[in-house]
């Protein structure tokens, strides 16, 4: 499963900015049966501008695994 955000304000005025430091990601994995899936790999990725291959790139930002009841939190 993935999942995408940004953050609200978008393109300010089409200028590159970094994201302000606030809030929190947080979640529960489950099965189909609803069970809570322990120690699965959380990762958050983060889109960044590679100037020798002038593209866009996936780097890791944070890693995490859920907690035996399949919680995780990001701060």
């Amino acid at each position: 499963m993935q999942l995408f955000a940004q953050f609200p304000a978008g393109n300010a005025g089409g200028k590159r900015q970094a994201p302000p430091a606030i809030g929190h990601v947080y979640g529960k994995v489950v099965d189909s049966a609803d069970k809570p899936i322990a120690q699965a790999s959380i990762i958050l990725l983060q889109n960044k501008f590679d100037s020798s291959s002038k593209k866009m790139k996936q780097i890791l930002f944070k890693g995490a695994n859920t907690e035996a009841n399949g919680d995780f939190i990001f701060i």
